[in-house]
C-alpha cells in the first residue's frame, strides 16, 4: 500500500519533532550530569558555593602590576586581567600575614599546573610597596620574578582607604581570603591559608574551565 505524499509530510515532521525532543531531553539530562559533577568536585574540594554576578563597576579598582610587567606603577583592573580565561581564581593576600606566606607557595605551583589551561591565577596584595614584596617573593620561592600567578598590588596598601580596597568590595574579611569567578560570576569562596596542591581543589578547577 503506498503512502501518499501528505501522510509522507506528517511523518516526516512526527520523526523531526520527535529528535527535537530527544535531544533536548538529552542535552538537559548532559547539563544536569555535569552541574552535579561540578557540585561534587566543589564540595570534595571543601570550597564555599557563591553564586553571584561579578559587577565590575563596583568592583573592578585599578592595582599596580608586579614591577617586572610594565613600568613602575602601572595600573591594571582585574577585569582586564581576566578577560583571557573563562575562570579566575583571585587571592588576597599580604607579606605581613603569617597564613598568606604558608600557602604562597602552593598558590604559585598551583598557578604553574593551571597556566594554559583555561584558569588564571590572580594575586593582590596589601603591603605598601613593592620592595618588600619583591624580598618575600625572592626568600620564598627562590626568584622575584616568580611564574604562573599574575601578581598585582592594590595601591591602598594596608593602611589606605578601607572602602576603596578592592577586596572590600568583593566582601572580604580576613587575609588571606580567595575568590573563584567562572565566566563573569563569583562562584567560590575559601577563606584561612589553603593547601593549593590538593588535588580535589585543582580537579575542579580544571572542571569549571571546560565547562561551556
Amino acid at each position: 500500500m503506498s503512502i501518499s505524499r501528505h501522510h509522507r509530510w506528517v511523518i516526516v515532521a512526527a520523526l523531526s519533532l520527535g529528535l527535537a525532543i530527544f535531544a533536548r531531553l538529552w542535552s538537559g539530562a548532559a547539563i544536569q550530569d555535569h552541574t552535579r559533577r561540578l557540585e561534587r568536585l566543589r564540595t570534595a574540594a571543601t570550597i564555599k558555593a557563591v553564586e553571584r554576578p561579578l559587577t565590575l563597576a563596583q568592583f573592578d579598582l585599578p592595582v599596580e602590576l608586579h614591577p617586572s610587567a610594565a613600568a613602575s606603577g602601572a595600573k591594571v583592573t582585574i577585569g582586564d586581567l581576566t578577560r583571557k580565561d573563562p575562570v579566575i581564581l583571585l587571592n588576597f593576600w599580604a607579606t605581613w600575614c603569617p597564613p598568606c606566606l604558608e600557602e604562597l607557595r602552593s598558590l604559585q605551583q598551583l598557578g604553574l599546573r593551571l597556566r594554559n589551561q583555561g584558569v588564571q591565577v590572580v594575586a593582590v596584595s596589601y603591603d605598601n610597596d613593592w620592595p618588600t614584596q619583591l624580598a618575600i617573593f625572592e626568600k620564598l620561592l627562590g626568584t622575584r620574578i616568580p611564574a604562573g600567578v599574575i601578581w598585582v598590588r592594590d595601591p591602598q596598601g594596608q593602611d589606605g582607604s578601607v572602602k576603596n580596597m578592592m577586596r572590600t568590595q568583593l566582601g572580604t574579611q580576613k587575609l588571606p581570603e580567595t575568590w573563584v569567578i567562572s565566566r563573569g560570576r563569583v562562584v567560590g569562596h575559601l577563606v584561612g591559608a589553603q593547601d593549593w596542591d590538593k588535588g580535589s581543589i585543582e580537579r575542579y578547577l580544571r572542571a569549571l574551565a571546560e565547562d561551556r
